[in-house]
């Protein structure tokens, strides 16, 4: 019996990298392995990459290709978001990145990677889930889209949780103040987008929701399967938020179990920044995918994806 063919994706996020090893296509794609690695690729950003951000993505980046081949990947996608499309030495970027993958990266526009995680998350949720308002939360900018047969009505916002925490969380921990001028900076930036009707059902993907999801629900050891489909509601968040912003980063890995290090001076701002979309939209809950880009990239039927004009 012929195997499956083996196929990979890497995602190069502005504050994690991640690699997919999947088998079959389309609609038959199916997970293999998926590891990522926080490198802030967006951190001390002043319109350039720094050095430090870019050898730390570098590295991992050639990890992963060499991971992927190993695992026998046939075809490996490489594509960059956020920050990258900011940067002004983002052509260096991209081609050390082909140097250590042996792979062309896609530099992806807001709208493509929307469109791409939307396909991801319909993937896993399933065909039959209702259309729902997803809610990408990155490192350094956010996409919002309306997903069910297709994706539509797609925005992609330059609010992220590093930019955030940088910018207007500064304090360790972040005070009331703080805080509250967050909160409205998420609004103000998102709030157009909820003047339209929207869904009545809003989901979240990327690192954010899931860790939302593995702290509220004390996981020791991170579980896809109780992380997915996993419904966060807005009261139990928010009490989340309260309790983190009650302790100096440096506490909370060993006071939350499930929350990754490398994330814990970044949850606060991914809160505040779903709580905000739930918060414009009526929502009291949310409800968690493991499926995204990651996924997108390889269901996407043409590579690089059409009117893609990053």
């Amino acid at each position: 019996m012929a195997t499956t063919p083996r196929r990979a994706s890497i995602d190069i996020g502005s504050n994690t990298i991640r690699v997919l090893v999947a088998a079959g296509e389309g609609p038959g794609l199916q997970r293999l392995e998926v590891r990522r690695r926080i490198t802030r690729l967006s951190g001390g950003f002043d319109g350039n990459l720094s050095d430090a951000a870019m050898q730390r993505t570098l590295e991992a980046a050639g990890e992963f290709a060499a991971f992927a081949r190993e695992q026998g990947a046939e075809q490996i996608r490489v594509g960059c978001t956020g920050v990258v499309r900011r940067a002004e030495n983002r052509d260096d970027f991209l081609w050390e990145v082909e140097k250590v993958t042996d792979v062309p990266p896609v530099l992806l526009s807001g709208e493509v990677e929307a469109d791409l995680a939307g396909r991801g998350a319909r993937h896993h949720l399933g065909p039959t889930t209702p259309e729902l308002v997803l809610v990408d939360v990155g490192g350094f900018s956010t996409e919002l889209s309306i997903v069910g047969e297709h994706t539509s009505h797609i925005a992609s916002f330059d609010l992220g949780v590093v930019r955030l925490t940088e910018d207007l969380l500064t304090g360790d921990p972040p005070s009331p103040e703080q805080l509250a001028a967050a909160r409205r900076h998420c609004d103000d930036i998102l709030g157009f987008y909820f003047q339209r009707p929207t869904p009545r059902l809003i989901a979240g993907i990327a690192g954010t929701p899931t860790t939302i999801a593995a702290v509220l629900q004390g996981l020791t050891v991170y579980d896809p399967a109780k992380v997915h489909r996993f419904a966060a509601g807005r009261e139990a968040m928010n009490g989340l938020l309260a309790r983190l912003v009650a302790m100096p980063a440096a506490d909370r890995l060993t006071h939350f179990p499930g929350l990754e290090k490398g994330r814990e001076d970044l949850l606060p701002a991914g809160i505040l920044i779903i709580d905000s979309a739930m918060r414009l939209g009526g929502y009291d809950e949310f409800l968690v995918s493991e499926g995204g880009l990651l996924d997108g990239l390889l269901l996407s039927e043409q590579w690089p994806p059409a009117n893609n004009n990053a």
